[in-house]
């Protein structure tokens, strides 16, 4: 079994990150791989702006995630407050 060429994967922080080419839309596009909620995608119209965009994109999903945690932690205290009144 051939194993994945990592070289052909944006990284960053853990994630990895496709890189396709659109000929229809000029743009290099992708998305982040193995994400289970959702679908992050990116595009730019250089590697380098192609890679500013799938770390930013990146930086949001983990901002987002992280946000959800804490709604989530104070809806549980707020029930188990509720719960013990």
């Amino acid at each position: 079994m051939k194993g994945i060429d990592l070289s052909d994967y944006l990284e960053y922080k853990g994630y990895l990150g496709t890189v396709e080419y659109s000929a229809e839309d000029n743009l290099l596009c992708g998305e982040v791989v193995g994400i289970m909620k959702g679908l992050i995608m990116y595009h730019g119209q250089t590697l380098d702006c192609l890679k500013r965009d799938f770390e930013d994109a990146i930086d949001h999903y983990i901002s987002c995630c992280e946000e959800a945690r804490r709604l989530n932690a104070a809806l549980r205290r707020k029930e188990r407050d509720k719960e013990q009144k």
